[in-house]
């Protein structure tokens, strides 16, 4: 529309009308407003990226950076936008809604993509561990997309100097970050609970019970226990699922108890029937002392001191008795003297 060849055509078409052999008014007159407009959106336009373009980084960090990295940007992105605000003339609280909105779809995307509820629950406790971690920079994340936004919101509302304030309606920017932080919640749990299991169902536990195929079988059904976690048939990160969520996490919470009565089970007959030595069993809680188990199966495992006493006091009865059958004839090994020393 700026080219020479379009001004040469409203020249001719203002010199027909002059002329008063067409009447081109109100064709000339409608192109001219229409321009005029056109002419005024330009200019908000390149306004609007030069101030945009400072921040270039920052969106770039938020579309292609990791959790981590779109965490550490937040801050300096909020701090831009602010000033975008204050000195811009045509970022209005509609369109700066708009950006606020686009980021926070944006991080929502990124945790989704981030977060594989078929992936998180694979290996054994020291991937899961992994998964954790992913958890909590993705809740970290998102709490800080919400804190940022909170800080730099009551910079300029409570900012005497300026008349333009960020009322932006909070469902709108974190309805649905503030549901997936929830939701990546109930997973660290269930992450957290496979750990605790696998770690007390160890190489530690299976020396003292002396069969370690029990001990497998339980740490197969603790598998078990994500497994409706992990195919469920919808988008666990869509509050339209929220009641099928909250319903599977029930079922699992149910299922953890019956896992942690089992286990139980199998400890106290470990120590009652099967306990090797007293020393195995205070090895045991010596090992375990340091693992994070379920407090439930923690303070088991605590109950049975006792028990340990009691098989520490048989195995001296059982040194006694040896000691006083063998006292006045003990045993030579072959090729040994009668005498010690001699």
């Amino acid at each position: 529309l700026t080219l020479p060849t379009v001004g040469r055509i409203v020249q001719l078409m203002e010199m027909v009308e002059q002329s008063n052999q067409e009447n081109f008014s109100n064709l000339v007159e409608n192109f001219k407003m229409e321009m005029s407009k056109l002419s005024k959106l330009n200019s908000e336009a390149k306004d609007n990226v030069k101030f945009l373009s400072t921040l270039e980084r920052q969106f770039k960090n938020i579309n292609q950076g990791s959790l981590t990295t779109i965490e550490e940007t937040l801050p300096s992105l909020m701090n831009g936008l602010k000033l975008v605000w204050i000195i811009s003339r045509h970022i209005n609280e509609d369109r700066m809604g708009r950006i606020l909105k686009a980021i926070g779809n944006e991080i929502a995307d990124k945790v989704a993509k981030t977060v594989d509820i078929r992936k998180i629950f694979k290996g054994k406790a020291e991937a899961i561990e992994s998964s954790i971690a992913l958890l909590d920079s993705a809740i970290k994340c998102m709490e800080r997309w919400r804190t940022s936004y909170s800080q730099t919101r009551d910079e300029i509302n409570y900012d005497t100097n300026m008349d333009n304030r960020w009322d932006y309606a909070n469902k709108d920017l974190f309805g649905r970050t503030d549901y997936m932080i929830e939701v990546c919640k109930d997973l660290k749990k269930a992450c957290t609970v496979l750990t605790q299991f696998f770690r007390i169902l160890g190489n530690e536990l299976k020396e003292v019970i002396g069969d370690s195929a029990r001990i497998d079988i339980l740490s197969e059904q603790v598998k078990s226990l994500v497994q409706p976690l992990e195919a469920v048939p919808f988008d666990p990160f869509s509050d339209q699922s929220k009641d099928v969520w909250a319903q599977n996490m029930s079922n699992f919470t149910a299922k953890v108890a019956d896992m942690e009565d089992q286990t139980i089970a199998e400890i106290r007959r470990a120590f009652k029937d099967e306990l090797k030595s007293a020393e195995g069993g205070f090895n045991l809680l010596q090992n375990i002392s340091n693992i994070k188990t379920t407090e439930k199966i923690e303070q088991e495992m605590a109950n049975q001191g006792q028990i340990i006493l009691t098989q520490y006091e048989k195995d001296l009865k059982k040194l006694q008795d040896l000691f006083q059958k063998h006292k006045d004839n003990p045993p030579i090994s072959k090729n040994k003297p009668p005498i010690a020393g001699a």
